[in-house]
């Protein structure tokens, strides 16, 4: 991600991005797009609106985090403009989904079987289509053999920003390195009965 973004500043007359972006913002953006580059790019294009708002030279943390705040009502808004049966149900999929995770096992993250035959397993899959929710591994085994579980990651801005979450246990991710087996098998493990009422 960063040398794509060393690309593009590069066609803009930056020799390095670190002068218009430091390390402690860029992994703060890696993290809040969770990989996925149009996610990262456009981030970061909101960060840098914010940085010129606030008369700055560089995009520092706040502005990467405003720029999710504002990413995430524009997710939002997309799934409110689906009309349909299954846009009505993934909205209250996602608001189960962060009662539970969020307010219940205070986490950012979780573990749910593969169900790819189920109901709730294609809303689940719809708000990862909508970038809400980020599959983070398709196969733990967190207890018996035998019992896949996929590990989820909730959308950074549901738990950053003027949305802050205090005490909430985060899975990181460093930008190097993939999620170690144990963080993962310890993720709550989340009844998918509870997405659907």
């Amino acid at each position: 991600l960063v040398s794509i973004l060393d690309r593009f500043l590069h066609a803009c007359g930056f020799r390095r991005c670190s002068t218009l972006i430091p390390d402690r913002a860029i992994e703060r953006l890696v993290w809040c797009s969770a990989g996925v580059a149009r996610d990262f790019l456009s981030l970061f294009e909101r960060a840098i609106d914010y940085a010129q708002q606030h008369q700055r030279r560089r995009v520092g943390v706040e502005e990467v985090n405003l720029s999710v705040g504002e990413s995430a009502q524009i997710k939002m808004d997309e799934l409110e403009q689906d009309a349909s049966q299954d846009a009505r149900a993934a909205r209250s999929a996602l608001e189960r989904l962060q009662r539970e995770v969020l307010g219940q096992h205070r986490s950012n993250s979780f573990l749910m079987r593969q169900q790819p035959r189920e109901r709730v397993y294609q809303l689940l899959q719809k708000l990862v289509d909508l970038r809400l929710v980020h599959l983070i591994h398709p196969s733990i085994t967190p207890g018996r053999a035998g019992e896949r579980y996929e590990a989820y990651l909730l959308d950074y801005s549901f738990y950053t920003g003027v949305r802050r979450r205090h005490r909430l246990h985060e899975l990181k991710i460093a930008p190097e390195e993939r999620p170690k087996w144990d963080a993962l098998r310890k993720l709550p493990q989340i009844d998918p009965s509870l997405l659907v009422g």
